[in-house]
């Protein structure tokens, strides 16, 4: 991986950078954003994510370039700060405008603490982001109006992060996304959930609660 600075706001700002091992130039990839938390690096994050290896589908993986954003120490909730939705735009207009990145095919992944500012993120930059993934995230509802395919994941046993929080969120999603009818049940790499097919187009929404780790 690489480490990457970019000046936000009179800011130094860095994140990790990892290309395909056979990065062809002549190739547009997916770009996977790996969002950290409060006690966690994006280095520790990058590590345990495994972005990179990408399961597209059951017999399948997909080359992907993955970016890791590093956060400032300001207080325990700075990712929710404004000027960081500025950083992220700097990222990707960087990433994008250097690689050759298929710009249709965005996504972003995190959890705990720092999915409500992901939330956040997805809601405000809803033509940018093409998927996003959540493992225990507080919902956002503010200027949150554009769907986005989503997939969300919260374990019933967490105590850091309320049950009325994700079924906010799965509510607010299902509703943006305007899901229809019941979901079905669908086997999601060994874990049993929920999805809604009968969303806008393109814009599915799954919900899976029961896991281990």
């Amino acid at each position: 991986s690489d480490k990457n600075s970019i000046t936000v706001n009179s800011k130094k700002r860095s994140y990790l950078l990892n290309l395909p091992k056979n990065y062809d130039s002549g190739k547009a990839y997916p770009l996977i954003l790996g969002l950290h938390w409060r006690t966690n690096s994006n280095k520790m994050v990058m590590d345990y994510m495994w972005l990179w290896w990408w399961k597209w589908d059951k017999r399948s993986t997909k080359e992907v370039i993955t970016a890791y954003p590093a956060w400032i120490w300001n207080g325990p909730y700075t990712w929710h700060e404004e000027e960081n939705i500025d950083f992220i735009d700097s990222m990707i207009t960087e990433i994008t405008n250097s690689l050759c990145v298929d710009k249709s095919d965005v996504h972003i992944v995190w959890h705990s603490l720092w999915a409500y500012f992901s939330n956040k993120l997805a809601c405000r930059r809803w033509d940018i982001i093409s998927t996003m993934t959540a493992v225990a995230w507080p919902w956002y509802s503010t200027d949150c109006t554009w769907p986005v395919a989503s997939l969300i994941m919260h374990n019933k046993a967490d105590n850091l992060v309320n049950y009325s929080d994700w079924t906010r969120a799965l509510s607010l999603r299902k509703e943006i996304n305007e899901c229809k009818w019941n979901p079905e049940k669908i086997n999601l790499s060994g874990l049993n959930c929920e999805k809604w097919n009968n969303c806008s187009e393109w814009n599915p929404v799954l919900f899976c609660k029961e896991y281990k780790t």
